[in-house]
């Protein structure tokens, strides 16, 4: 059992049925069962007050619950699934700002009982994130691939509940070990990925493979192997698919290391290309620049210009955090303002 608050930190970690002592707020308890099985559950915690938590089953079950059944078509290519009435590329109008490009392309429509898997077209250049509305609802996802993704539906849910996955299979199986910090599981999946590709660069084409090295970037980060992420941040050098969260990840390393100058300039670097794909990198972007505003020892190391620009754009994101959905693996956004159906 993992429990984490809303910028990711792990505030506690153990065994079902132990008793954990946090502050009051809201939290993010996941489990992470045999086969790929995820239970996960968003707890609001007020002062003195004791919460039993009772899991269940989540979106993110094993990949083998669809995809031992047959594809079930339920919309010719480039139209929506059934029952969502607006589904649309979004690109960067600002650091943190989305804007419509153009409607979103589909393939087939994969179904269970429980959930329902849309494939998703890829987007022209810079457009990066889709949107989906059920009229009631509208849900923007970083798109964690520069191909095909996989668009995955609770219909269990009252309402519109949707995550992105890579295509590829290894891609998601290791997205699911880093958003449940199966650091373990996922580090050794992504290292046997690592070992069928070639140690070189990664080019700017589209590809599976610099997703996947991505994801690695971020379960190699939150594992401390910082020696490791600087050579897998080379093997994503002119990929410009990933500039931002590879900034983000520069950034994080570069703190952690104590350059905490240098971890500014990634930031201003990642923010001014527009929002990271991964909950993983939005976090560290708000964590740090949170950090860096508050922060007398810290905030004295950065430069007049630095504390500025990054005052500037906290204020920025501080507009979006309210509307973040950090259960997701990738970058997600619930009913902004500027996208609310009417």
């Amino acid at each position: 059992m993992l429990i984490r608050d809303t910028h990711l930190r792990i505030v506690g970690q153990g065994t079902n049925g132990v008793t954990f002592s946090v502050g009051p707020g809201r939290y993010v308890v996941t489990v992470a069962l045999p086969g790929d099985h995820l239970v996960e559950e968003v707890v609001d915690v007020g002062r003195d007050e004791t919460r039993e938590v009772a899991l269940r089953e989540a979106v993110n079950t094993a990949d083998a619950d669809l995809e031992d059944r047959a594809p079930l078509v339920s919309a010719r290519h480039g139209e929506r699934p059934a029952g969502w009435q607006r589904a649309r590329m979004l690109t960067h109008a600002g650091p943190a700002l989305l804007s419509p490009a153009r409607p979103a392309t589909f393939g087939p429509v994969t179904e269970s009982g429980r959930r329902r898997r849309a494939e998703v077209g890829p987007g022209d250049q810079g457009q990066s994130f889709l949107e989906v509305s059920d009229g009631v609802t509208s849900v923007a996802l970083g798109l964690p691939s520069e191909g095909a993704c996989l668009i995955e539906e609770d219909l269990d849910r009252g309402e519109l509940m949707l995550s992105a996955f890579p295509a590829d299979r290894n891609a998601r199986l290791a997205l699911r070990y880093l958003q449940a910090n199966d650091l373990e599981r996922g580090g050794l999946l992504f290292s046997a990925g690592l070992r069928r590709t070639r140690p070189r660069r990664i080019s700017s084409r589209r590809s599976a493979a610099s997703g996947e090295v991505l994801i690695g970037c971020y379960l190699t980060l939150r594992r401390g192997y910082f020696a490791e992420v600087d050579d897998l941040i080379e093997r994503l050098r002119g990929d410009s698919a990933w500039t931002t969260d590879v900034a983000i990840i520069e950034a994080e390393t570069a703190a952690a290391r104590g350059r905490h100058s240098a971890a500014a300039d990634h930031l201003l670097q990642a923010a001014g290309q527009g929002l990271p794909r991964y909950t993983a990198g939005f976090s560290i972007l708000v964590s740090r620049m949170r950090q860096y505003a508050r922060e007398g020892a810290v905030r004295d190391s950065l430069t007049d210009r630095q504390r500025g620009l990054l005052d500037g754009l906290a204020e920025a994101y501080r507009e979006l955090i309210p509307y973040a959905d950090l259960t997701c693996p990738t970058t997600t956004f619930r009913n902004l303002p500027h996208l609310r159906p009417q």
